[in-house]
């Protein structure tokens, strides 16, 4: 016999804790204009009600709010690229290792162009996306396509995880959230909305390479905070880092909501201490270098308004949790 308990608690303010300013939604923006998620439904990937899931998601808004200096067509590319990994993720989540390891293999094989022959859903909308990106010069190319083999294999790997009832340690969690969340990809467009390409010497200097990991760090544990409850209602939740600190510190919700928050502000702390501590490139390349993390800075914003403005995760609490930052959760438990 099951029965519920609610159990009730706070999310971190973390909009407060953000010390880069927001300059709001890409003002191109029409929630009219729904083209990357109707693009995505006429490849028919998602059965009805995960397409009805994709369209709640707006991952239009979403490419709006995080890439809000991006011209039309590069906007186009981003928010084509989050559909994709919308659905993506839609997918691997009734997905068993081996159903979700095939997807996998189909979608790296169009993404590197193996599989021109393939006309299943995944490997057409893949090549159909890959088209557009024509125009990137190859090294920044090869450079995303890499991250994004990352983030399907991470993603896999997280379907096994799921299929073997693990729950990972806090530090394999992070490894592997690094890529799963498809981040390190999604940042590669800031340089393509931006017009630029970031010259090897920057790519590896470890400042920079600081301020790359704490952002996706940040955004990653900023989605951990805002998805609980929705992970929680769907029976996905071992893979997020609320639970994985009560399983592995035997923290209680608040206690893990308090602690992810901590860590947030950290990464935001290791952004700012980067920045001032980064050599100079020259002129010409610090522009570029600035213009970047600002890129970054924005993302970072833009997805915490989205993650609170759309209904993807708390529902018809939505103007609750905005308001008070109390979720409330029914969590199914065993009764003897």
């Amino acid at each position: 016999m099951q029965r519920t308990k609610e159990i009730v608690f706070k999310i971190p303010d973390l909009i407060s804790l953000t010390p880069f300013p927001w300059i709001g939604c890409n003002p191109l923006y029409s929630c009219t204009d729904r083209e990357s998620t109707k693009w995505m439904g006429n490849h028919g990937v998602l059965s009805n009600a995960k397409q009805a899931q994709l369209v709640a998601t707006q991952a239009e808004l979403l490419g709006a709010y995080v890439y809000p200096y991006a011209e039309i067509d590069s906007l186009r590319i981003a928010t084509d690229l989050l559909t994709i990994m919308f659905a993506l993720d839609e997918v691997t989540d009734d997905q068993e290792a081996k159903e979700a390891l095939a997807t996998r293999n189909t979608f790296v094989k169009a993404l590197t162009s193996e599989s021109n022959d393939d006309t299943s859903p995944i490997a057409m909308f893949t090549r159909d996306f890959m088209n557009r990106l024509s125009g990137i010069s190859n090294k920044p190319l090869d450079r995303f396509i890499a991250h994004f083999i990352e983030y399907i294999d991470a993603t896999a790997r997280e379907a096994g995880n799921r299929t073997d009832g693990k729950i990972p340690t806090f530090e394999e969690h992070l490894c592997l959230r690094r890529d799963n969340g498809g981040l390190f990809s999604a940042f590669d467009i800031i340089e393509v909305a931006l017009g630029i390409t970031l010259p090897p010497e920057v790519l590896v200097d470890s400042n920079f390479q600081s301020i790359v990991l704490a952002a996706n760090d940040m955004i990653s544990y900023s989605n951990d905070i805002y998805s609980y409850a929705k992970e929680v209602m769907d029976g996905v939740e071992n893979c997020n880092a609320i639970t994985i600190l009560m399983h592995s510190k035997g923290l209680s919700h608040q206690e893990a909501m308090n602690k992810v928050g901590e860590l947030y502000k950290d990464g935001a702390g290791t952004i700012v201490a980067c920045k001032a501590a980064m050599r100079s490139f020259g002129p010409d390349i610090d522009g570029l270098v600035s213009n970047y993390v600002f890129g970054l800075e924005q993302w970072i914003c833009g997805h915490n308004a989205w993650s609170l403005l759309t209904r993807r995760f708390f529902g018809e609490e939505t103007e609750e949790v905005i308001r008070t930052g109390v979720v409330r959760l029914n969590q199914l438990e065993s009764a003897e």
